[in-house]
């Protein structure tokens, strides 16, 4: 989509990218299997999803509802707004100075809030399905970022480090994880 363009509809792609311009809306869900999304600044999409592919959000943008990828990551950038869950199960999450308003959730990534990030609910590592393959997640808390719902982790075989720094707070409980002060 060019910058400033209004797409009512879905976008759907099967081995290829979807590229949002800056100022652009999409009145409709975003959806890419085996390619990734690029969203510009200042835009507005309802919700965007990909399988084998990452998901990279630009500052002052609003996504209605989730972010969701399976078998890639997550950026999201300055300003931005997610009114719904953000979730991913093979892949990464970094926040910068956003707030999110419902759960973050994982199954196999690490989590970074960066410059003020809010999450308004709980973030959740997820169980990965029994199998019991020892892994190690880390979640960073930086410059003030605040979790106001609880860290939990549900994965019996899943270590957990949350790292505080730089005046990050949690204002709900950390179950079944390690916090670390730094």
């Amino acid at each position: 989509m060019k910058d400033g363009e209004v797409k009512k509809g879905d976008i759907n792609t099967i081995n290829g990218a979807i590229i949002i311009g800056n100022g652009s809306t999409v009145k409709g869900d975003c959806r890419a299997i085996n390619g990734s999304i690029e969203m510009g600044d200042n835009s507005t999409v309802d919700d965007l999803t990909t399988v084998n592919g990452s998901i990279e959000v630009g500052k002052q943008s609003i996504v209605k509802e989730d972010v969701s990828s399976v078998n890639g990551s997550v950026r999201i950038d300055d300003g931005t707004l997610v009114e719904g869950e953000i979730n991913t199960i093979n892949g990464n999450i970094e926040l910068i100075h956003v707030t999110v308003n419902e759960n973050i959730e994982t199954i196999n990534g690490d989590i970074e809030l960066k410059k003020g990030s809010i999450a308004n609910r709980n973030i959740v590592v997820k169980d990965n399905n029994g199998k019991e393959d020892k892994r190690r997640i880390d979640i960073y808390l930086k410059d003030n970022s605040l979790v106001k719902g609880d860290i939990v982790v549900e994965g019996k075989h899943t270590t957990v480090k949350v790292h505080l720094l730089d005046d990050s707070k949690i204002e709900g409980d950390i179950i079944n994880a390690e916090i670390v002060y730094e």
